[in-house]
């Protein structure tokens, strides 16, 4: 929740000493240039295509215009050009691709709103006004997805806006924008409202236990595939030139969908005829299903936003082979993970024997605020950041693995928020079990199965003053038996040099119990 923005952008630097300046690798930096002062509660935000509006939602809907000009042209501060109030607080906002039409839900939402400007030009004045229409749905919406614009439709006719909303029973439909009257579908599952209108034409039900299906942008796959061309115009293979094998296999669906499941697999839909004339029931077909195309631990951050995308530098580290390659930019929105993955179109659909994944090029698990401090596991490869806000996110150092990953980095485990104060973070040797210390409680929380239930509190002894240190020793001659350890957990406070030990045993990996000792 917000109730004010801080609005950057790139700005170029010039720097006087380039060789003593700390900028002088980067020829631009970002610039805080305003603060925007809402007066509401804010959930969620969009820009339109080209940049010049600002769609904020939250208590509110409200719309602010970065493109106003004085009567001599300079620029003036964004101003509100429309403001309502909304009935409950706003969950998802997002605009078209055209930037015609936006759409809204709310927590608990089985109406996605789809809003669109209405005339209110009158001789006397002439402001911005919106109305919207509802797509109705048997149970809450979780998120919902524009389909990036292709350009020109089928026969020549412009591409129309269509949108993907994927409910909490996992039901995902696929509804047109369309200004027709020669629809096929039936008269309830079309939504006419004036100037904008909206037809069911599909509906997906994967069985991945997932709720989010997303777009494969079609410009990102027609771009990707123009770039493989263009490298490979002058590349032979045994006197015959280089083909792209994805590129025919999926040639004939103009629109595709993919998934993620929680242990890691990957479907693909191929959807033929969605948009055209004469209209026709679109046909949506599997076109790719593998078992193991992420890593099971990826499956949350495909549950946030996707940005599909084609990067032309993915081919510049070959000088044979240049395959159709899309990236694919995946946000979670609880942790803060930020993955970017990289498909080879030929590798998912133009080898049936092999099994392909989506390669993990960068990863970057940060936090909503500065973070504060890191505590590395004294025996395993496991590292805790600690924010100013008392957030820990919990990461395993990790290796490069075959297909799957192309770089070492750091993967999210767990994260977990705990309430204001002083919070200190202690390890038990040789287990994924980290020691919390607020200065008052000590913790066990097993990092791996992170719940309400793996947070372990201690014996309390009686406490004169806040504990500021804490460390933990294990002497092999006082563990019970080979599979009892015996770990001593020793808080101390510096304001009166007072030492407190606790006794924690453990079974293997498994808390068993704890005494506190004097």
């Amino acid at each position: 929740m917000a109730r004010r923005f801080h609005y950057t952008k790139p700005a170029v630097h010039i720097s006087a000493d380039s060789e003593s300046s700390v900028y002088s690798t980067c020829s631009w930096i970002f610039w805080k240039n305003l603060e925007l002062q809402i007066g509401a509660s804010a959930f969620c935000l969009d820009w339109n295509a080209d940049g010049s509006r600002l769609l904020i939602g939250g208590t509110h809907f409200s719309i602010w215009d970065f493109k106003r000009k004085d009567s001599d042209g300079s620029d003036v501060d964004p101003q509100p050009v429309w403001t309502i109030v909304s009935p409950s607080p706003v969950k998802m906002i997002r605009y078209s691709p055209n930037g015609d039409l936006f759409a809204s839900i709310a927590d608990n939402d089985r109406f996605v709103k789809i809003w669109y400007t209405v005339n209110t030009t009158s001789s006397m004045t002439k402001s911005l006004a919106y109305d919207f229409l509802y797509l109705p749905h048997a149970v809450p919406v979780s998120t919902f997805e524009w389909r990036k614009q292709n350009g020109a439709g089928t026969n020549g006719f412009s591409s129309m806006n269509a949108i993907l909303t994927v409910t909490a029973d996992s039901v995902s439909r696929i509804w047109c924008q369309t200004n027709t009257s020669n629809s096929l579908t039936h008269s309830a599952a079309r939504k006419r409202h004036n100037n904008a209108e909206f037809e069911m034409r599909a509906s997906i039900v994967p069985d991945l236990g997932t709720t989010s299906l997303h777009w494969v942008q079609g410009r990102a796959v027609a771009e990707s595939i123009e770039g493989s061309n263009k490298e490979t115009g002058g590349s032979f293979q045994s006197g015959k030139k280089l083909k792209g094998r994805g590129a025919t296999a999926i040639k004939d669906y103009p629109d595709m969908l993919f998934a993620v499941g929680k242990e890691g697999s990957v479907v693909v839909w191929g959807i033929q005829g969605l948009e055209g004339h004469p209209q026709r029931v679109p046909k949506v077909v599997i076109i790719l299903k593998t078992q193991s195309g992420v890593l099971p631990g990826d499956f949350e951050a495909f549950m946030g936003n996707i940005e599909i995308f084609y990067d032309s530098r993915l081919h510049e580290d070959s000088a044979i082979y240049f395959p159709a390659q899309i990236s694919m930019l995946a946000k979670s929105a609880e942790s803060g993970l930020l993955n970017l993955y990289s498909m080879n179109l030929d590798e998912f659909f133009g080898s049936p024997w092999a099994n392909p994944y989506l390669r993990l090029e960068h990863s970057w698990c940060g936090h909503k605020s500065r973070v504060e401090k890191f505590s590395r596991h004294p025996s395993l490869h496991i590292v805790a950041s600690m924010s100013v806000d008392n957030e820990v996110n919990f990461y395993r150092i990790s290796l490069p693995q075959v297909a799957i990953r192309v770089n070492d980095g750091l993967d999210l485990i767990s994260h977990r928020k705990f309430g204001p104060g002083l919070l200190l973070i202690n390890w038990i040797p040789n287990n994924e079990t980290a020691v919390i210390c607020d200065g008052n409680t000590i913790c066990l929380l097993q990092i791996a199965l992170l719940s309400d239930n793996q947070l372990v509190p201690l014996e309390a002894p009686t406490l004169l003053f806040p504990i500021t240190f804490v460390h933990v020793i294990h002497n092999p001659s006082f563990d019970q038996s080979t599979t009892k350890s015996v770990f001593f957990i020793i808080g101390v406070s510096i304001e009166d040099r007072g030492v407190y030990i606790w006794e924690a045993v453990f079974e293997g990996s498994s808390f068993i119990s704890d005494k506190a000792t004097d």
